[in-house]
């Protein structure tokens, strides 16, 4: 939360399933998430702005 200049997540956990409301409030707008799986990309898009993009590796 609040990390302005970050650009890039890799999230690599294939057990992910649930990312809090506020993980990446106020996050660079285009940032890019890249996530491991299906189920993450689905808990992660859930938990952000909709100018944060969000990839399956």
């Amino acid at each position: 939360m609040g990390c302005v200049k970050l650009k890039t997540v890799n999230i690599t956990s294939p057990v992910l399933s649930q990312v809090k409301k506020n993980a990446f409030k106020n996050i660079k707008t285009g940032a890019v998430i890249n996530v491991i799986n299906k189920k993450a990309r689905l808990a992660v898009k859930a938990a952000i702005p909709s100018t944060i993009t969000v990839n399956q590796m």
